[in-house]
């Protein structure tokens, strides 16, 4: 394979990455806050239906006729289970953002810098080995000419 080639090639390679996988990556952060931004105003929907339910249990068991109080007690437990099921969600969504896109829109920047100028070295080396070579060539060839 030719140089010439070899050096498209790998141009290339630093091309897609700045122009396609990088723009998926940061559309899917931006997709990932959305959804964590919906995922927050579903939990506090949920721990406003969660309240009601609560106060509706409490009312339960402070009722005297008959069964109202095995009622507002079975509320209570499911409320109970209901806010362990979103204190799970809260780290869940936490560690969501914390560990997934917080470190890779990070290094996703970090990364387009280093591709950048990568991709800058790797032209101007190219360049300069290219430029070399021509005066080699050109040199070779004016000395068999005088031969």
């Amino acid at each position: 394979m030719e140089t010439e080639e070899l050096t498209k090639l790998v141009d290339g390679i630093y091309k897609n990455i700045l122009d396609k996988f990088n723009p998926g990556a940061r559309q899917m952060i931006t997709a990932g806050k959305a959804y964590l931004k919906a995922l927050h105003g579903a939990a506090a929907a949920s721990r406003l239906y969660v309240d009601a339910v609560g106060k509706l249990g409490r009312q339960a068991q402070q009722g005297t006729w008959g069964g109202c109080a095995d009622i507002g007690t079975a509320l209570m437990k499911v409320v109970e289970v209901y806010r362990e099921i979103q204190d799970q969600q809260m780290n869940i969504l936490k560690a969501f953002y914390v560990d997934l896109l917080v470190p890779l829109e990070t290094n996703l920047e970090k990364d387009t810098k280093v591709v950048q100028s990568e991709q800058k070295r790797f032209l101007q080396q190219h360049k300069l080995r290219s430029e070399s070579y021509s005066k080699a060539a050109a040199t070779i060839k004016k000395q068999r000419k005088k031969k």
